[in-house]
């Protein structure tokens, strides 16, 4: 039956012409079975390359291409011309199939024919395209050198625009933004057409690259060109500046956007306009940008709330979030977990860790599967909260739900626990991301080295930090070095504290006052009062500004030292550098003059310090708990240098400390301390004899 159907077919065609024959195959284009029979029962003429052609167009479409590849072998024994548009139709239909790698196959066996693909440069450029589009971005480069040797362009073989805009469309799309603009230089070089897509592609590299001047200067370099910009390439240069902060420019380019015939501000232009405010951290404009869509009628959409709540997280602003988040839903927008990460991270940053949990508790029900940013905000916001357990908990959940834990999570993991000093926790983790391949990098190492200062744990702390020479990609810091100075303060050693400090001038890192605090601490706990001041000097040279605490410290240490007098010095001098004295400072320079048995002198610094901040805080209300404690604390202890404490006055004075009436005490005794310099002068006043009893 076969042989007499395949008789019949010969009979049927024997005497169609060429073009019959073709004309036949291109209707039947759509069944390459009846196509291929069609063609073997026709005249040995038909079999041309037109004929040919039409056979493998069948092919083609129908994905076989084994048959292809058969009826290219066939053609080349019959010596039949395999011509340009041929593969051109192939490489279309691979590109429809999502098939690269048999159109990198097939570009190989074109090369080999033709090296430099002078014969089939149209083929050539269907298959780079085909290449581009599916993300083999080396390999159509490659090509494409074949086909344009670089600084060998010319007039005669400029590149295609439709090759050229798709590769450098897929480099933008693969971080290879630097092969996109040399690919768009070389082309502008030797005067290539340019057009709206090419330029468009340009810009977009530009704004990966974070090149904004330039892609305003290629933007508007479109006029020069006679190119009118469209929504996409005005997209694209927003989108630029959103990446380099620069949120007038983005702006500036939204208002333009209204003015040009025909082209109308998009969801898209707006939503990039308000991540342009939001990186800046100009929420108010974002909030701004985002009210103007309503008076031009352009509904916001998820993209739009969404980087508007990432404006409101990179301040911190978790209750702005919730509103616009709520609102968003009123509305019938669905957030995403994109909406939802940057609500939790606006929490994060607030230290609202409960908020945050409850955000992801009501993603996690409505269906919405976390992602790695998600869980790095909320490990964080419990971190800092001290919630260590329930951050680990987090993180260990992650592996349950297949999301790989990078390096950004492993960072807010072992930070977690160096908050909560779990140096043992933290220590672990950081041996883990051995077992994964995780290139550590210096924040890790930072976050290690706090902790296990924080556990007191100085000989890892310093281990950790000289391992940091070694690990590729990662350089100590001032963080470094500050964390490693404040382990050895908690350890006692200062002398390890002023090397270290002193490494950092060799390897050219410029300690800040942080660093400083830490040496001079260091310095403290070991009652070095000299050195102390040596490093409160050093910081002032070298332009940095010292703080309140900075004084306290090294007044701590002199007051250790029983050096009360130079504590005293350093305490006046304060207001003199445009500092406020705190309670801290307060307190290490009365507990200085308390330690010398200067009671006197701690007293004044108590009416001092009961002028400058305790009345104002009890004509407030503000009055703490600190405050109460540290008064009833010095009174009591000055109250043991008071020889005949028997008497009524001074055991008045205790009482009230005792029921921390503080204030009342501290006046009393005021009033004891005048009397008896009364005394001394021989002013008895009207004595009864109560004070005459309390003798220094």
């Amino acid at each position: 039956a076969a042989v007499s159907n395949k008789v019949n077919l010969r009979e049927k065609y024997m005497n169609f012409t060429t073009d019959e024959v073709i004309a036949l195959l291109k209707q039947k284009v759509g069944s390459w079975q009846e196509c291929m029979q069609i063609f073997h029962a026709t005249p040995e003429r038909s079999h041309s390359s037109r004929g040919y052609h039409a056979l493998i167009k069948a092919f083609a479409k129908g994905g076989e291409w084994d048959k292809i590849q058969k009826g290219l072998k066939d053609m080349r024994a019959r010596s039949v011309r395999i011509t340009d548009e041929i593969y051109g139709c192939i490489f279309n239909s691979l590109g429809q199939l999502r098939q690269p790698q048999k159109a990198l196959l097939l570009l190989e066996e074109i090369r080999h024919e033709s090296p430099t693909f002078s014969s089939y440069r149209s083929a050539a450029n269907s298959g780079i395209r085909v290449l581009a589009k599916h993300n083999y971005i080396s390999e159509a480069l490659e090509y494409f050198r074949v086909l344009h040797p670089i600084n060998q362009l010319s007039r005669r073989k400029l590149p295609d625009p439709f090759t050229l805009s798709a590769l450098m469309t897929a480099c933008n799309n693969n971080n290879r933004a630097h092969d996109s603009l040399a690919l768009f230089y070389e082309a502008k070089r030797v005067s290539a057409k340019l057009d709206l897509f090419i330029f468009s592609a340009a810009i977009s590299a530009c704004g990966k690259s974070e090149s904004w001047e330039l892609a305003l200067e290629l933007f508007y370099d479109m006029t020069s060109y006679s190119i009118k910009p469209d929504t996409i390439s005005f997209n694209s240069a927003i989108t630029a500046c959103v990446k380099s902060k620069k949120w007038e420019q983005a702006l500036m380019l939204l208002d333009s956007m209204g003015r040009v015939d025909n082209i109308h501000p998009s969801v898209v232009a707006f939503s990039s306009a308000i991540s342009a405010c939001g990186s800046a951290g100009m929420w108010e404009k974002a909030i701004e940008v985002f009210e103007s869509m309503g008076a031009k009628g352009i509904a916001p959409n998820v993209v739009t709330f969404s980087a508007l709540i990432a404006a409101f997280a990179q301040e911190g602003l978790w209750d702005l979030s919730l509103e616009y988040l709520e609102s968003m839903q009123s509305r019938g927008l669905q957030p995403n977990v994109f909406t939802y990460s940057s609500a939790i991270r606006a929490c994060e940053r607030a230290g609202e860790w409960g908020p945050a949990l409850e955000l992801f508790v009501t993603m996690r029900k409505l269906g919405i599967r976390p992602n790695v940013i998600t869980y790095s905000s909320l490990i964080a916001a419990c971190g800092k909260a001290g919630h260590w357990r329930r951050a680990l908990e987090l993180f260990l959940s992650m592996y349950h739900l297949g999301l790989e834990r990078d390096v950004v999570v492993y960072s807010t993991a072992i930070t977690a626990c160096e908050k909560a000093g779990q140096w043992q926790l933290a220590y672990s983790l950081f041996h883990e991301m051995d077992a994964l391949s995780l290139q550590r990098d210096t924040i890790v190492y930072n976050s290690l080295i706090s902790a296990c200062g924080k556990g007191k744990q100085w000989p890892k702390a310093l281990e950790v930090l000289e391992k940091m020479s070694d690990a590729p990609g990662v350089s100590r810091n001032v963080i470094s070095f500050s964390s490693a100075i404040s382990a050895c303060a908690r350890g006692g050693i200062w002398r390890k504290a002023i090397s270290l400090l002193n490494q950092m001038e060799v390897e050219n890192i410029s300690p800040n006052i942080i660093t400083f605090n830490a040496a001079i601490s260091a310095c403290e706990r070991s009652m070095m009062w000299e050195q102390a001041i040596q490093l409160l000097r050093m910081s002032s040279r070298k332009g940095l500004k010292p703080e309140a605490i900075t004084y306290s410290t090294a007044i701590s240490a002199c007051g250790k030292a029983g050096e009360w007098d130079v504590a005293l010095s350093l305490f006046d001098e304060m207001p003199l550098v445009s500092l406020f004295r705190d309670t801290i400072a307060y307190t290490t320079a009365i507990d200085a003059l308390a330690k010398s048995g200067q009671w006197v002198k701690a007293l004044g610094l108590y009416q001092e310090m009961g002028n400058e901040e305790s009345n104002r805080k009890i004509q407030k209300g503000t009055v703490n708990d600190d405050d109460e404690e540290l008064v009833s604390r010095y009174i009591s202890d000055l109250g043991i240098e008071i020889k005949g404490l028997q008497t009524e006055p001074v055991q008045r004075v205790v009482a009230m400390t005792k029921q921390q009436e503080w204030q009342a005490a501290l006046d009393l005794m005021l009033l004891e301390m005048e009397v008896v310099t009364r005394f001394r002068k021989g002013d008895t006043g009207d004595s009864s004899g109560s004070v005459t009893s309390v003798i220094l």
